[in-house]
């Protein structure tokens, strides 16, 4: 379950992006520009992108107390990083928007109701009619939510206790394909059975303040460190989107888009260098203090965190470019197309994003568990774990 919990992460950004008729409509939309295609993936993945990012910062340390030299443990769990109502939806009239027109005043984010999503027209500029506009296409459902009002981030973690009072904690996934990790994935939803790669790494240090100040903890005994971690995610997806065909014409109003050819003497983009790539790394920074009670070690921590979030469509992809006038057929046009390297590219970062949470550890013999809640500004992160250790 773990598993496909991390995998099912990867892939759920991309799940606006599959195909639709012949091509991508995230694709199609680029024949209003790409500045307004990014403009308004931007708002879409926004909310979703930054819940992903800080969750990847989160579960370090649930002690201020470092492992014993050489001793270790290994831990698993979970971070729910709840969406802010108002983050799960979006105004496209407010983003400015020059060609792509929304038929809704309001639309989702991927985080939003999995019942609502918005349809748009795409509307350029008519080349036989200078001044007036001409509607190319109708995307429907090209923002549909997909209920994330938490956003999900699993982990497994290792530790292990250090000289002069550290300790080291690492988080390793080695590059590994959805089915290698998975296992089967007919089970999961049809638009995101397609096969990838998962990269995960992740290193933290914990250090002992309270060594320092002896005199102190004979006053108020309790533990204190500084900690610091960093972590990167990427998840790589072939796709396969190919080029305009026949069948895509005529379109637009009464049919007057009649064919189509490629700008410049340009062949078909080769397909084979087409992949969806989600990307995301998280730093955080801070103090943690904690009390250990019998079986029981209440802790407080605060700091600083950095995240990002990105998803490019990288390769080569066929762009309608242009509208032209079709010198065989007065009175209706052709559509060009040009290859484009990486047409799509949406990115999200959060600095010096302040956080405290308060939590609390239950450990017996070599089992210990967890629970804690983040305040992250308006954002809120749920974490839990189990670990193991000696």
């Amino acid at each position: 379950m773990l598993k496909k919990c991390i995998i099912l992460l990867g892939l759920l950004a991309l799940r606006s992006m599959q195909p639709a008729r012949s091509q991508n409509d995230v694709v199609l939309s680029l024949a209003a520009g790409r500045e307004d295609a990014e403009k308004l993936m931007s708002a879409y993945l926004d909310p979703f992108g930054q819940a992903f990012s800080l969750g990847l910062a989160q579960n370090w340390n649930q002690t201020a107390k470092p492992l014993k030299l050489l001793r270790f443990n290994v831990q698993g769990g979970l971070s729910l990083v709840a969406i802010p109502g108002e983050d799960q939806y979006f105004y496209p009239e407010n983003l400015g928007l020059s060609s792509l027109r929304p038929l809704d005043a309001r639309s989702t984010t991927l985080a939003g109701p999995s019942n609502l999503s918005s349809a748009y027209v795409v509307q350029v500029s008519d080349p036989l009619n200078p001044g007036s506009t001409l509607t190319l296409d109708t995307l429907s459902g090209l923002t549909p939510g997909l209920g994330l009002g938490r956003v999900p981030a699993p982990f497994v973690q290792f530790n292990i206790g250090l000289p002069a009072g550290t300790e080291l904690s690492i988080r390793l996934l080695p590059r590994s394909s959805l089915s290698g990790i998975a296992g089967d994935i007919s089970a999961l939803p049809e638009q995101l059975r397609e096969d990838g790669n998962l990269t995960f790494w992740g290193v933290g240090v914990k250090h002992s303040l309270s060594q320092y100040l002896p005199r102190l903890l004979k006053v108020v005994p309790l533990d204190l460190s500084a900690y610091a971690n960093h972590c990167v995610i990427e998840y790589r997806q072939d796709v396969r989107i190919a080029g305009p065909t026949a069948a895509d014409y005529p379109r637009g109003v009464n049919g007057m888009v009649t064919g189509f050819r490629y700008a410049g003497g340009q062949s078909p983009a080769d397909v084979t260098t087409q992949q969806l790539v989600l990307g995301s790394t998280a730093s955080s920074a801070g103090l943690i203090l904690s009390k250990k009670i019998a079986l029981f070690t209440p802790y407080v921590r605060a700091g600083l965190m950095r995240s990002s979030f990105s998803l490019a469509a990288e390769g080569q992809y066929d762009v309608p470019t242009a509208l032209v006038a079709n010198t065989q057929n007065p009175g209706t046009l052709i559509q060009e197309y040009s290859n484009i390297t990486k047409p799509v590219e949406v990115k999200t970062q959060v600095d010096n994003f302040g956080h405290y949470g308060v939590g609390l550890r239950v450990k017996f013999l070599v089992f210990s568990a967890h629970a804690e809640m983040v305040q992250m500004g308006r954002w809120t992160a749920y974490n839990a774990g189990l670990s193991v250790g000696f």
